[in-house]
């Protein structure tokens, strides 16, 4: 390894852009798309209707690997001929009604909703999976969470509004770090209780008149809420890390996971290291956000994958090596939005001889000729794909989250910049003093 933890980190997530958004035109039916992909990116994109149909032949645009040149300069190039995906989602093939989403799989009726599968109704939240149903402005619920809004790690729940880290509770809202609680209102660290305020205990007719005072149905009365709640959660001590039915796991957000280093929102790793954001991986090293793989290295989203190396958002396929969208596939090298494909190179067939004979010298050229960015960093086989390579601004991704750059310190670093972030105003058909006071007077025809 020649890159550290946090720069390997770093170069994976500013591959990937969750909730930078753009208008466009697909380019091969025509019409209107919603898609990841600014004009300035340079990428041909296709709406989803059109990419997962059979109108095109990737194998289209396959080049012959040419050894005077770095691998991963022909990788750039090919990446910005083939046609990607406007949003990264299986509408229409195992999703339904779950056209505005990113990174959205096997899902139903989901709108804005980023990072999900195997959800349904699920609105503007992001890390949604595991069988949640009905859930609103929510962030990181991992399993079956029913009618919550404006929750945060609260899984196994059901009606519950403003909770954080709060498991198995019922119809409450502000809570911190609960478990199986039921009808409770602005609470920390309680265990198997119920009709209790502020830690404190009461009979239901006390703690439902203690309700109904704070007005929970009024913008007012939640604002109050939230502040006193902001407040009293101070108190309330605090784990020093969340891992729980864990063996030999160090991180955060571990749930049932065993022999894993490093690894943060994650349920039931084995054996793995430095990955975050997933579901059920064994053996696999260097992951972000990715379920149900085995023995994966260095991507982004390679879900229900096997020997899936140095990939981004290639999934359900098996011993393949520098991919971007390419699907239910297996022994590829260098390829761009190949879907049920087999021994090829740059997007070009060859017989499995041919390819077993072409990847080893290949892999030799990319040792011996390798690719050097503007601050003189080696790329050479084995290392993920550099961040100037990327199709979006350093500012359009996630990595500013964790690793953040000023624009001067982007350009000198020779990573892009996106100057013209799109974003919706002027449009707006409600002024917010003109919305109702309580929810309960506002109308239907406000959506």
């Amino acid at each position: 390894l020649t890159f550290c933890i946090a720069c390997r980190d770093q170069r994976r997530l500013a591959w990937r852009n969750n909730i930078s958004l753009y208008n466009r035109t697909c380019n091969l039916c025509k019409e209107s798309v919603v898609t990841l992909y600014s004009k300035e990116s340079g990428i041909n994109v296709f709406c989803n209707k059109c990419w997962w149909s059979d109108k095109w032949d990737p194998y289209d645009y396959g080049v012959d690997y040419d050894f005077t040149k770095p691998f991963f300069v022909q990788f750039k190039e090919l990446m910005q001929k083939v046609p990607h995906l406007a949003t990264v989602n299986d509408n229409g093939v195992a999703s339904k009604n779950c056209e505005y989403t990113h990174d959205c799989w096997f899902a139903k009726n989901c709108y804005m909703v980023f990072f999900a599968w195997k959800v349904e109704n699920v609105y503007y939240s992001t890390y949604m999976v595991d069988g949640s149903k009905d859930v609103i402005d929510c962030l990181n619920i991992m399993e079956g969470a029913e009618w919550i809004y404006e929750c945060i790690n609260s899984d196994k729940s059901f009606r519950l509004k403003y909770c954080h880290f709060s498991v198995g509770c019922t119809e409450s809202q502000f809570l911190y770090d609960c478990r199986n609680c039921n009808d409770c209102f602005m609470c920390g660290g309680l265990r198997n209780k119920r009709y209790c305020f502020k830690n404190e205990q009461y009979s239901k007719e006390e703690y439902e008149k203690i309700l109904e005072s704070y007005k929970l149905d009024t913008h007012s009365g939640v604002e109050k809420a939230r502040k006193e709640y902001n407040d009293f959660i101070l108190k309330i001590p605090r784990r020093f890390t969340y891992i729980t039915q864990s063996k030999d796991c160090t991180g955060d957000l571990i749930f049932n996971g065993k022999d894993s280093k490093n690894c943060f929102m994650i349920k039931e790793p084995e054996n793995c290291k430095y990955y975050d954001n997933g579901t059920k991986p064994k053996d696999c090293y260097d992951l972000s956000t990715a379920g149900e793989l085995t023995e994966c290295y260095e991507g982004v989203t390679l879900d229900h994958s096997n020997q899936n190396r140095f990939g981004v958002f290639s999934v359900k396929s098996q011993d393949i090596r520098y991919t971007q969208h390419c699907h239910s596939s297996k022994y590829l090298f260098g390829c761009v939005s190949i879907k049920h494909g087999e021994y090829s190179i740059l997007n070009k067939k060859y017989t499995k001889e041919e390819y077993n004979e072409l990847v080893p010298k290949i892999i030799e050229h990319m040792n011996q000729m390798p690719y050097l960015d503007k601050i003189g960093n080696e790329y050479k086989y084995g290392e993920f794909f550099p961040i100037e390579h990327s199709p979006f601004g350093y500012n359009e991704t996630v990595a500013p989250e964790q690793y953040t750059l000023s624009k001067k310190e982007v350009i000198d670093k020779g990573y892009n910049w996106q100057d013209n972030l799109q974003r919706t105003t002027g449009k707006e058909t409600v002024k917010p003093e003109d919305i109702p006071e309580s929810i309960n007077d506002v109308k239907e025809n406000i959506t």
